[in-house]
């Protein structure tokens, strides 16, 4: 009973963070309702809390830094008052909670390591590709960004979920008959709909590092009767990917050459400058590039130029906000379960890949996007951080590793 309590609390939480994908908007803000709920969880769930902070204390303590910092750089650079600051860094504390949630369900859930619904991939895909090809967005509640590129609409519903799912999906092609499908159309929903090349390309890059697909290709190579089953894949694939595949990639190497080259300012140059722009503030002072600058607020933003945004340019925006230091510890909760020995058998190799994963799609994509000021990224990164640290410790052969 309080497994599936435990899980149906975790799929709330996602729901919440993820806007009901996009369906719903709220008075408040997300992490607000996700953090009131989250507290009333910890309440039912008090000496679980207490072995969490004793077991991850190092969570517990980098988050809090973090929060701390916060307030003490904004007073000092912004001279922003504790309320702003305080506001600003709330989300902090959201993650910590959040933290314990998928703490409590890799307890709960020892067995599992596929932990994902297949009716959340199916509704992201139905929605995005409903609004692609009937160009309707008014199911939605005005959360998704419409834009256009190569004469065409961009768009992505639930955008953040999308690109975990395809890393989730891409270790467990072979569980099921119907997960290559599922794979390849939330593939398609990144190259063919949202056409952004911020993930488009690292997220192909990181592709090349997953066993599930090397292994999935090895095997139908293997298996004579599997005929059919390659040319079920390739039918899709080509359905799907096909020339706009091949358009949207090649448009997007062209454009971002003529970009570099071209005088005029475009959405290449943009990013360079904004690098510079927020680099020239903060080399001002030592204490600035080691503890950065604090968290902009209502308060502060008008400081800043609307040209430039923070959201645009992935770890060096953590550099802003929280300095070197920030971005060690983020680095460091990155690294730390991929350190650790662990047993070679099927949950810990998917799990441990899962991981690693987004390690390295963190790596290829941190020029311009980074997990941590994304809810739902955050939410999946600590149900495998979880579930990778709790396979570690139950580790018993040293010298076995991936």
């Amino acid at each position: 009973m309080k497994r599936t309590l435990t899980n149906i609390f975790l799929l709330s939480v996602y729901l919440i963070s993820e806007h009901f994908f996009d369906l719903v908007s709220y008075k408040y803000e997300a992490n607000d309702i996700i953090t009131v709920l989250s507290v009333i969880f910890v309440f039912f769930n008090f000496k679980e809390f207490i072995q969490f902070i004793r077991k991850h204390y190092n969570i517990v303590i980098f988050l809090l830094f973090l929060f701390v910092e916060n307030v003490i750089t904004s007073a000092i650079n912004y001279n922003q008052p504790i309320f702003f600051s305080f506001k600003a860094g709330r989300f902090l504390i959201t993650y910590i909670l959040i933290a314990f949630v998928a703490f409590e369900f890799s307890l709960k859930n020892r067995d599992k390591i596929s932990f994902i619904p297949l009716i959340i991939p199916l509704i992201i895909i139905g929605l995005n590709y409903y609004a692609f090809l009937t160009g309707d967005f008014h199911l939605f509640a005005n959360n998704i960004k419409v834009s256009e590129r190569f004469y065409e609409v961009r768009f992505m519903v639930a955008g953040t979920s999308v690109i975990y799912l395809v890393l989730y999906y891409s270790n467990r092609l072979k569980e099921k008959p119907y997960n290559p499908i599922i794979f390849l159309l939330l593939l398609s929903v990144i190259v063919v709909i949202s056409k952004t090349r911020g993930i488009i390309f690292p997220i192909l890059i990181t592709l090349l590092f997953s066993r599930g697909i090397v292994s999935l290709f090895k095997s139908l190579i293997r298996l004579k009767k599997s005929g059919v089953y390659v040319f079920f894949i390739f039918v899709v694939a080509l359905l799907f990917f096909g020339s706009k595949f091949i358009f949207n990639l090649k448009s997007s190497f062209f454009s971002t050459i003529n970009g570099l080259q071209s005088g005029q300012i475009n959405n290449i140059q943009i990013r360079f400058l904004s690098y510079a722009y927020y680099w020239n503030i903060i080399k001002q002072s030592f204490l600035s590039v080691l503890f950065g600058n604090g968290i902009p607020t209502i308060f502060t933003i008008n400081r800043f130029n609307p040209k430039f945004f923070i959201s645009d340019i992935g770890y060096f925006g953590v550099l802003f906000d929280f300095g070197i230091v920030g971005i060690i510890i983020i680095l460091q909760l990155l690294i730390a379960p991929l350190r650790a020995k662990y047993k070679i058998i099927k949950q810990e190799l998917i799990l441990t890949r899962d991981f690693k994963l987004f390690f390295i799609f963190q790596l290829f994509s941190m020029v311009s996007m980074t997990f941590f000021f994304k809810t739902p990224a955050v939410i999946f990164f600590f149900i495998i951080y979880m579930k990778q640290s709790r396979f570690n410790d139950e580790s018993r052969y040293s010298n076995n590793q991936l």
